[in-house]
């Protein structure tokens, strides 16, 4: 079976022998495609070694150490035959690699075949819808995964698909995305043929000074990377180009070009081209002889390679020339040629057409009887996944009833306790608001003792003094230092009396009180100067409330007499049907607050009274930067109407 391989399948066997005395799993992979470059080698030469080489694949396929192993042993194969132009395997390996990348969850991989597929249904099956499908498939996974790479790849098939379709706008549009993606990445040999194939895209367009201008940029690029693929068909092109455009003479130069190049290369398509070409530009020219010469060359060269499409072009050659030499009989043999060849051909077709709709048939079955278990694999998953996902719900639902439970239970015992101290603490204000109601009556009841008793005998007293007729000057010194000293102890005892219960505060009111009390500290503490100001209107609260805040006031104002050594002391009230807000600002040496709080009886007293009154108390105060006191008080429940 091996004895009739030429040098290239000799050598590809013996590479084969050596990857099968390694171990690794790379190895495996690389077994695989070289079983594939076997089994499309013997594929139109040897059926019984054809046979061999892919069951021999398929075993190894089947043997895969895993799952992931198998996915990269098609795609590998897949691959080959998609960069070689076979398409043995692809059909009946493609669906099993799309359902393995789709079970393993490989995006990229499935990206990848998603393409591959697309240039099978594109140059196998000649498919323009189905192959667009699958390119665009490929095209959203590339975008999800962010493969830049195959982004670009993809755009440039797409815009191939076109091409070949005749939509040379659309094919534009998607060459040019390919070719800014490349340039991006500054991947030079793809940008080569980006800009190969807009120069396809501009001879679509019959824009052939711009597709000429693509190629020749393609043409030195191509030499200077040594991309001899991309510079052959950059001559081809600019041949067909000069033909199009009547420069028959320039586009046999290039002919003669791409003859010499391909020969040198090796590259029998592009020898085929250029002799099909040459013959086709020489007839062109009216020379008849040397285009039926290199017409007959062609179609031997052609036979050879068993090339269908050049066979009928040279002969169609053949034919003309034949006529134009007066050959008829030449012409009229090689006519009934081509027609025995064409019927062959479209009998060939048909055959083939019947071969690939009993694959595709029997591929069909295959993947139904795939895709049927994944289904069954994937319900019996799908119900797991449910009772797992049941079991999970409960286990959550009871732990979070279980929390709320805890949660609800603390929270009754905290509203518990702070409905208790809330209790507690209303009844020390009310115990506190009744201890302050005695001790303002007891502070009325003690100065109008003082205003109407001992205040009254001593202004008795001082007119009885004054009534006595005392003779003698030391006697009368006396008496008038008596009189001044009853009358100083009368003053004193109205202050007392005034302090305790100021006649003004109970009888007009609190901001006539407060405005009093300002007054009276003017005059009474040279060298610093109290201010009042009062929103207007001033909301008139109950009695004890005003009480209350006269008393707050005062001692503030006594601290500042006795403590700040301050020029000026603001006080300002404002009010609303809500709340009371006091401010004291004066411009004294200011105080520690922590040491002065915790020492402070006057302090002390404030803070006692502006918690009796529900209030709050904020005091700022630095050294040297003076003190500043802010009271809020709620006042909706103490308000009166009258």
């Amino acid at each position: 079976m091996i004895s009739g391989l030429n040098c290239f399948s000799q050598l590809n066997l013996n590479l084969l022998r050596l990857e099968k005395s390694k171990t690794p799993k790379d190895s495996n992979i690389r077994q695989a495609e070289l079983l594939a470059k076997f089994t499309d080698f013997f594929l139109d030469k040897n059926t019984d070694s054809m046979i061999y080489f892919r069951n021999e694949l398929l075993e190894k396929i089947n043997s895969a150490n895993s799952e992931r192993e198998q996915l990269q042993m098609l795609t590998k194969v897949i691959r080959f035959e998609t960069t070689s132009g076979f398409y043995n395997l692809t059909k009946t390996m493609m669906p099993q690699a799309i359902l393995l990348s789709q079970k393993l969850y490989d995006k990229n991989t499935l990206t990848r075949l998603y393409y591959f597929t697309g240039y099978y249904y594109q140059s196998f099956k000649a498919n323009t819808d189905s192959a667009s499908t699958y390119f665009l498939k490929s095209l959203r996974l590339a975008t999800l995964t962010g493969d830049q790479t195959m982004q670009a790849h993809i755009n440039s098939a797409i815009g191939l698909l076109y091409l070949n379709n005749g939509y040379c706008d659309s094919a534009w549009v998607y060459v040019q995305k390919s070719k800014r993606m490349h340039e991006l990445m500054n991947d030079r040999s793809s940008l080569l043929i980006d800009i190969f194939n807009l120069g396809s895209v501009n001879a679509c367009m019959g824009k052939l000074d711009d597709a000429k201008i693509c190629f020749e940029s393609t043409l030195i690029e191509s030499r200077s990377v040594g991309h001899a693929k991309v510079e052959l068909n950059s001559l081809y092109n600019l041949a067909n180009l000069y033909n199009r455009k009547g420069s028959n003479q320039k586009a046999l130069e290039q002919g003669n070009e791409l003859y010499q190049k391909a020969t040198e290369y090796g590259d029998s398509v592009s020898i085929l081209n250029a002799i099909t070409l040459i013959a086709a530009v020489n007839f062109d020219l009216g020379k008849f002889q040397e285009a039926n010469s290199y017409a007959n060359k062609g179609l031997s060269l052609a036979e050879l390679f068993r090339s269908t499409e050049f066979i009928s072009s040279n002969l169609d050659i053949l034919i003309k020339t034949a006529k134009s030499l007066k050959d008829y009989k030449t012409s009229l043999n090689f006519f009934e040629r081509k027609k025995r060849f064409d019927d062959s051909i479209s009998n060939l077709r048909n055959i083939k057409y019947l071969e690939n709709l009993k694959a595709e048939y029997n591929m069909d079955l295959k993947n139904r009887e795939i895709i049927e278990k994944d289904i069954m694999i994937n319900q019996k998953a799908q119900e797991s996944r449910t009772k797992t996902s049941l079991i999970v719900l409960l286990l959550v639902c009871l732990v979070l009833v279980i929390i709320f439970f805890f949660q609800f239970r603390s929270r009754k015992k905290a509203e518990s306790k702070l409905n208790e101290q809330t209790l507690v603490n209303l009844a020390v204000q009310q115990d506190y608001m009744s201890f302050i109601e005695g001790q303002e009556a007891e502070r009325k009841r003690i100065a109008s003792d003082i205003h109407d008793g001992l205040a009254q005998n001593l202004v008795t007293l001082g007119i009885n003094l004054s009534a006595l007729k005392i003779e003698g000057q030391d006697e009368l010194n006396r008496k008038k230092e008596l009189q001044a000293d009853i009358n100083q102890l009368i003053n004193e005892t109205r202050t007392i009396a005034h302090n305790m219960m100021p006649d003004v505060l109970t009888e007009l009111g609190l901001t006539k009180g407060l405005k009093s009390l300002i007054h009276k500290l003017n005059q009474n503490n040279a060298g610093l100067t109290f201010s009042l100001e009062l929103n207007d209107p001033f909301i008139k609260l109950s009695s004890l409330m005003e009480i209350q805040l006269y008393r707050i006031i005062q001692e503030l104002m006594n601290n500042v007499i006795k403590h700040a050594h301050a020029t000026s002391c603001l006080i300002k009230i404002v009010s609303s049907t809500e709340e009371l807000k006091l401010s004291v600002t004066d411009n004294g040496i200011g105080f520690d607050i922590d040491i002065q709080q915790k020492a402070g009886i006057g302090i002390k007293s404030v803070n006692s009274r502006v918690r009796s009154l529900g209030g709050s108390i904020q005091i700022q105060s630095d050294l040297n930067n003076g003190c500043r006191t802010y009271i809020v008080i709620p006042v909706s429940n103490s308000i009166t109407n009258e």
